[in-house]
Parts: C-alpha cells; structure tokens; sequence
C-alpha cells in the first residue's frame, strides 16, 4: 500500500448463533474475501479453531461475547476507527441502538434474517441478503475440506468408523434412537463389523442412555464419545469416520463441512433450507 493512501474500509461480519449457523455462513465469507474486502469477524471464540488455513490467515476475529463485542449493544459506544467506513453484516434483526452507533462511525449496516424460512438453502440466502453471488457449487463444496489435513497425503486408516451423533440442540429434532441402531446394524452386516462410534454433546444427556440402550438391544457394539472440545471433535471426526449419520444438528453439518459423507435426519425441520454443506444425504 502506498504511502498516504487509505486503507480500506472493512466488511465487519457480526455472527453468533449455533455450529451450523456459523458453518453456513462460511461461504459469506470467502466470497467478502474473494472480493479482496478486509474481513473482520466476530463471533463465539469457541468457533475459532474451526476457520480452515485460508480463512483463518486473512480473517481478523474478534470475541462477540467479549467486553467490547457486547458494549456494541450500549447507548452511545464507541467503535474502532478501523472499522469507520465500512459494512457491517449482522445476522440478526434490526437493532436500533447498534444501528445508531454504527450510523455514528459513518458505517452502514445490512440485517441478515438469521432464521431463513427458504425455500432456498440458508447459506444461499445469507449469500444474496448480503448482495453476493451464490456459487454454483455451494451445497456441494465441504467448507473446511482443508482444515487439520495432514501434510502427508494418503488413505488414514482409522477412518473406518460408522460416526454417530443421535442428539442435537432441540429434543423435537433428534429421530428415534432404534433408527440409529438400525442403521448402524446394517453397517455392520455390509462392512463384516466395522466399527460404530456414538458421539454425545452436553445438551445431549437425555438421549445417551436410550441411546446405548438400544445399540445394546440391536447387537452393536459402539465406542463413545464425549466432552471433546470442538477442534478436538472435528480432529477425531477427521481421523476416525468414514460415514456420519446424524439429526439437523450442529455435529452433522461439522462433519460435512470437513468432507465426510453424511446421512443427516430431518424431523423438525426443513432439509431443503437447513441441509449441511458437502457430501450429504438428508432424510
């Protein structure tokens, strides 16, 4: 950059929300980056190890559940110089005191409807909400293809496993925990006892017992999962399951968006607008 010239005013991206809210808004971000906007993003620092290389290197992230991230929310705060100027990208609905405070730094903001009722896919409507292309490709394209590769290419050998994940955010969502069972012991009729890893989350409590208890009823033996942090889950997803069979649940669109073929079951919502990005199935 030239001496003396300005620098150019930001896309600042504020996105808290579930896992698979925040992977579905991935996309957005490429395409801000393709543009050659500078992209500054805040969000749950939970999410932060998940950004793949390329994301990662040339994002600027900033913790939305922070001091400052919330003080955007304040009668009269004030923002970061950087970021006057520039476009600010909410999902969330129109706030009147945030939108003041940003009119005040001469930057303009755009409300993104965080909860699409379609009937397009959601990473698709974030998409045009915000003015950008939708790429061709993008229901296919795994969003994290390169995160945690290893350097050496070549077939991982633990990657055998039948991954399921049988909880998710909301009860009303989760199928029946003899469906899991069933589809894992088809598995292991067709792959002669491959194995069968069950992964729980801490919302996830209320299922695990019927859960086992059904895998036990079924004849499937299953190794499990839990309190793993999210890139610690996303490392064993990568390393271990050559299949993930899952609800609309945040686990499903991360094993998806690492590039694992995915059988997602929808029973309380809409697979055409909720469906991970990548390989996946849904039902």
């Amino acid at each position: 950059m030239g001496a003396g010239r300005p620098a150019q005013a930001p896309a600042i991206v504020y996105r808290n929300g579930a896992l698979g809210d925040f992977l579905l808004t991935l996309p957005l971000l490429r395409e801000l980056l393709r543009r050659g906007d500078p992209v500054i993003l805040l969000s749950r620092p939970a999410y932060r190890p998940l950004l793949p290389p390329e994301l990662a290197t040339a994002i600027t992230f900033r913790d939305a559940d922070s001091a400052a991230g919330t003080a955007l929310f304040a009668e009269s705060a004030t923002l970061p110089e950087t970021w006057r100027g520039g476009r600010f990208l909410a999902f969330l609905a129109a706030d009147p005191t945030l939108a003041a405070n940003l009119a005040r730094h001469g930057i303009t903001p755009t409300w993104i409807p965080p909860r699409p009722t379609g009937p397009e896919p959601a990473a698709a409507s974030f998409l045009r909400a915000a003015g950008l292309p939708v790429p061709a490709d993008l229901l296919r394209t795994p969003q994290l293809a390169s995160w945690g590769k290893p350097a050496a290419a070549g077939r991982n050998r633990e990657a055998a496993a039948l991954w399921l994940h049988p909880g998710s955010g909301s009860p009303r969502k989760n199928a029946a925990p003899a469906w899991f069972a069933e589809v894992a012991r088809r598995w292991r009729l067709r792959t002669a006892g491959a194995p069968v890893v069950v992964s729980f989350g801490e919302a996830d409590a209320a299922v695990r017992g019927p859960v086992l208890a059904a895998l036990a009823a079924a004849g499937v033996a299953a190794e499990v999962v839990e309190g793993l942090a999210l890139a610690e889950l996303a490392a064993a997803l990568r390393r271990r399951a050559r299949r993930f069979v899952g609800n609309d649940s945040g686990v499903s669109h991360l094993a998806a968006a690492l590039g694992i073929p995915v059988l997602a079951r929808f029973v309380a919502t809409e697979p055409r607008v909720w469906r991970p990005l990548g390989r996946c199935h849904c039902l």
